[in-house]
């Protein structure tokens, strides 16, 4: 007996299930099953898109708040590294943000404020490392520019202390 995957087969079904019985807890509990495969599987992007059509249909389910976490998670997730968009983490920002304003137990549970500071933690270091760039490339006025946004955008950071030492040691 050959197994053969019926990954796309058993997606199908599970959207059908939904459209054929919109509102039912079966069409609830099909919807929550794709966003959590595709968070399984690393296709964060699909997952997020699965949990915001979720709650597009069960605004009101007691189980909305868990599907803003797991929609704010895929996004957060979905940033590649620092060279790369930082699309996700503004995205991802503004959804923790709603879950710590709308659903205070929940973005506790999901430690919401952690992974604010995290984030923030990342866009203060792509921010730097902008202004890095900028210096190793011969343009100082981009790179002081960089460096002094960084400062007045994240202060007390490490990141923030970084970029007040190259200005004052006038690394660019």
């Amino acid at each position: 007996i050959f197994r053969l995957p019926a990954r796309d087969e058993g997606l199908t079904i599970l959207r059908r299930i939904a459209e054929h019985a919109p509102g039912s807890l079966i069409a609830e509990q099909a919807l929550l099953r794709i966003g959590d495969y595709y968070f399984q599987r690393g296709q964060y992007a699909d997952s997020a898109e699965a949990y915001d059509h979720y709650l597009e249909l069960f605004p009101k389910s007691p189980r909305a708040p868990e599907a803003m976490v797991r929609a704010a998670e895929a996004t957060y997730e979905s940033f590649k590294g620092l060279p790369y968009d930082q699309t996700p983490l503004i995205e991802a920002r503004q959804r923790f943000k709603m879950i710590i304003d709308h659903y205070p137990a929940a973005a506790k549970k999901a430690r919401a404020a952690e992974i604010l500071k995290e984030i923030t933690d990342r866009q203060a270091q792509r921010m730097l490392e902008t202004a890095r760039f900028y210096a190793r490339t011969s343009r100082p006025k981009a790179a002081r520019f960089y460096y002094r946004r960084v400062i007045e955008q994240f202060p007390g950071s490490t990141w923030a202390a970084t970029a007040a030492a190259a200005l004052d040691l006038s690394l660019i």
